[in-house]
């Protein structure tokens, strides 16, 4: 059932073979047991296919002279070789001869170790410092710079000299003071998938521990930040098909670093790697929802719920005002003095849809613009929550293209496995994350696989 369903999905594209993007699976060495130091060193294999055993023979003790090498290995050490790579589920021949346990004593077995591949695709997410290749680290710089600035700029935060920290590191309580790190990723990983020649986009996030908050524990954090529902963006839509508006998504840049002020007396360190222009020894006080801290994703919501109430905007000689839709609060609509609605407005964190006329389109985006910071508006072809959105001669059209080449992977079964067996761990949690990746796609835009999905469950 589930391959059916997923090559349903895959004949979505005409160039069905890259629909699916291979993942290469991890390789880990195994080690038999009582092997001595003089034998071959272990290697690390990083290769696609099958589980596979790979023998590599070491000259210790193959090239001595016949009268000086050591006894033949105890069989009972071949023994437990063997034990181990049946569990494997993997046959080795029995020695017939001396010489043959000779050879086994002196060989190092290498098993490829089957990953879950959705552990592989967390480098989508992040990217470790040292993982990053040398030639590509002055832009992951440059992005710790950009996020650094944006800090300042928005004053998310107050830098503390040296003197000044070496007071407050003696007052403030050490649990107050938290630690920091930067997050690195490669924004176009999943577009390298498509095509390879796709550069670098280096971005990196400067987050705070924010589970070593110790405000947590009290309890009474607000931590609740809503956003625009499933019905709330079909119903914009609707109307934006029905009445003729326009479509259009804005990102505001930094958005938590925009929320309110927050001050809690919470300080964190520099990351390891310091900060752009910040003195050694200094300490970093937070004033408003910086990264990583639970409350700032509800600081944001607070902000921007209260800038979209007091927006009003005058056109053609009608004012119009922003007001919360009673089926969901993160659905802003968009009426005149006598109630006739004029437009929508959907909210989803830091992402913005627009519904519009022209007219009452170009008025709002001039407005919210003024207050956020908010790059280019996005019209006709664009992204908006991972999914993109098209609109053309008064058709809007809804796919998940991009999602379905990054996200949806063909589910591995090992090579010579019996139908009849239980399936292993890695491929039971292969199968969970392909079903999970279906099922949201069906809930965004493939309705019509819900059936079968719901079933492969």
């Amino acid at each position: 059932m589930q391959r059916d369903l997923l090559h349903l999905v895959q004949n979505l594209d005409e160039d069905a073979d890259d629909v699916f993007a291979d993942a290469r699976d991890d390789m880990a060495p195994l080690k038999r047991k009582g092997a001595d130091d003089g034998m071959m060193p272990e290697r690390r294999i990083m290769a696609k296919g099958r589980p596979k055993m790979v023998r590599k023979r070491s000259s210790a003790g193959l090239d001595e002279p016949e009268g000086d090498r050591e006894e033949p290995a105890d069989m009972e050490v071949l023994d437990e070789v063997s034990d181990i790579f049946r569990e494997a589920g993997i046959d080795l021949p029995e020695p017939t001869t001396d010489e043959e346990a000779l050879l086994a004593e002196n060989e190092v077995y290498i098993m490829e170790r089957r990953v879950p591949k959705s552990l592989i695709k967390q480098s989508d997410k992040e990217v470790k410092w040292e993982q990053i290749p040398e030639e590509e680290k002055q832009l992951y710089v440059e992005a710790e710079e950009k996020q650094w600035k944006e800090h300042l700029k928005y004053d998310a935060v107050r830098v503390h000299s040296p003197e000044d920290a070496a007071l407050l590191r003696r007052k403030v309580p050490k649990e107050r003071i938290i630690k920091a790190r930067f997050a690195y990723r490669d924004k176009n990983v999943s577009k390298r998938r498509e095509d390879p020649t796709v550069p670098c986009k280096a971005k990196a996030r400067l987050c705070v521990g924010g589970h070593m908050d110790p405000d947590l524990q009290t309890g009474q954090l607000n931590t609740e930040a809503p956003t625009a529902g499933k019905p709330a963006m079909f119903t914009t839509l609707f109307l934006a098909a029905q009445l003729g508006w326009e479509l259009a998504a804005g990102d505001v840049e930094a958005a938590f670093l925009n929320g309110v002020e927050a001050k809690r007396g919470l300080f964190f360190e520099p990351p390891k790697r310091g900060l752009p222009g910040v003195p050694e020894g200094a300490i970093i006080e937070i004033i408003k929802g910086v990264f990583g801290l639970v409350t700032s994703p509800r600081l944001w919501w607070e902000k921007l719920a209260e800038e979209l109430l007091a927006t009003t905007v005058e056109v053609d000689g009608e004012r119009l005002a922003f007001q919360h839709h009673p089926m969901d609060p993160c659905m802003f609509v968009l009426r005149n003095g006598e109630g006739v609605l004029r437009g929508c407005l959907l909210t989803h964190v830091d992402d913005l849809l627009m519904a519009a006329s022209g007219p009452v389109m170009k008025a709002v985006q001039r407005a919210l613009s003024s207050v956020f910071p908010i790059g280019d508006w996005e019209s006709e072809d664009f992204d908006y929550t991972g999914t993109n959105i098209k609109q053309k001669d008064g058709a809007i059209e809804l796919s998940q293209r991009s999602y379905i080449n990054a996200r949806l992977e063909m589910v591995d079964v090992p090579y010579g496995a019996d139908p009849n067996d239980l399936a292993d761990q890695v491929t039971k949690q292969d199968n969970m994350s392909t079903i999970g990746a279906l099922s949201w796609l069906c809930s965004q835009t493939r309705p019509d696989l819900q059936s079968g999905v719901s079933l492969a469950q």
